[in-house]
């Protein structure tokens, strides 16, 4: 528990269940060890705005109760009950979960529809513009275009994990013409759309979950680590987006937290008088520098996974005290 937690919350619109927690917990992640339990709450991941959390204590344990707070006026009325708050907010995860893609090692590329061209002869096509597709398309349905990227590799091992999936537009489906032809009106594009892109269905906003159940990552080899940040920054923080090098393979799920390591720095030196980070030491102290040392990893925050594929997943920075990295260690909370 946090240092001068509050006793009591009003749960307002526009809450998580990470920031409430974040108000009672110096890790927010454990959020759900303060509802298990609980005989009040049929179901403790549902809390609504109006609902008054109080904290209590039972057989030393922390546990937050819930009452609706209702406010009374001399007329009769129904209101109906609002949505129950996510987990993290599908205004920050929503666009992430729908485009964010990574081609699964050993894919063959050649079988996802692509994009043959359009009329005027555009080398880059945009948002509005009717594109003609190689593949067979469902009317109606929506499409992410991709184009592939960089081409994922263990570190260590060498092992295809998967390709990165470069997000160009979206679009929606029209008629087929001919066969395995069809027509796409490119409803918005976020980089120029070129012949070659891939087309892969976009789910439906109701097939998505913002009601993660967070849980401590178990990782049982060596330690994970980010193999690449999709914005193509040098660094990240809260609520960007990391790629992971574990996956289902690994027993990796939705809602795995796990810690982030920021590898320690080298320094070299012969005495306090000499002392210097191995950075800027002169090409000899590189060179020659038999008492080099390397300092302590330290953590700069959590993330949690939120899409999982084969070899290889998508997490979200949940809390960062320093930017995370690519090429940063991962290991459990």
């Amino acid at each position: 528990m946090k240092e001068n937690h509050p006793q009591t919350y009003v749960v307002k619109k526009g809450d998580t269940l990470w920031d409430i927690s974040a108000h009672f917990l110096k890790s927010p992640w454990l959020w759900p060890r303060l509802w298990q339990a609980n005989p009040q709450v049929k179901n403790p991941h549902l809390i609504y705005p109006g609902d008054l959390l109080t904290l209590i204590w039972v057989d030393g344990e922390p546990r937050l109760v819930r009452k609706p707070t209702i406010k009374l006026s001399p007329t009769m009325r129904v209101e109906p009950k609002a949505s129950p708050i996510p987990v993290l907010s599908f205004d920050e995860i929503g666009p992430f979960l729908t485009t964010n893609h990574i081609f699964e090692a050993g894919l063959d590329l050649d079988q996802l529809p692509y994009v043959l061209g359009e009329n005027e002869n555009s080398i880059a096509m945009q948002e509005g513009q009717t594109l003609f597709i190689h593949g067979t398309l469902q009317p109606g349905v929506s499409y992410a275009l991709y184009r592939p990227g960089e081409l994922y590799k263990d570190r260590t091992t060498k092992e295809e994990l998967g390709r990165e999936a470069i997000l160009s537009g979206v679009g929606v489906a029209q008629q087929a013409y001919g066969e395995e032809r069809s027509v796409l009106t490119v409803t918005r594009s976020y980089r120029e759309i070129r012949q070659g892109d891939r087309l892969v269905p976009i789910p439906s906003q109701e097939s998505l979950s913002a009601y993660f159940s967070p849980q401590p990552g178990q990782l049982t080899n060596e330690l994970g680590y980010v193999v690449d940040v999709p914005l193509k920054v040098t660094g990240v923080g809260k609520y960007d987006v990391v790629l992971i090098n574990r996956g289902a393979r690994d027993q990796v799920h939705p809602g795995d937290v796990f810690s982030v390591l920021r590898p320690g720095t080298k320094v070299v030196g012969k005495g306090a008088d000499d002392i210097s980070y191995r950075i800027y030491g002169s090409v000899g102290d590189k060179l020659f520098a038999s008492d080099s040392e390397i300092l302590p990893n330290d953590r700069v925050g959590q993330v949690m996974v939120v899409k999982v594929y084969d070899k290889l997943s998508m997490a979200f920075v949940m809390s960062s005290q320093r930017m995370v990295r690519k090429g940063y260690s991962l290991t459990n909370p």
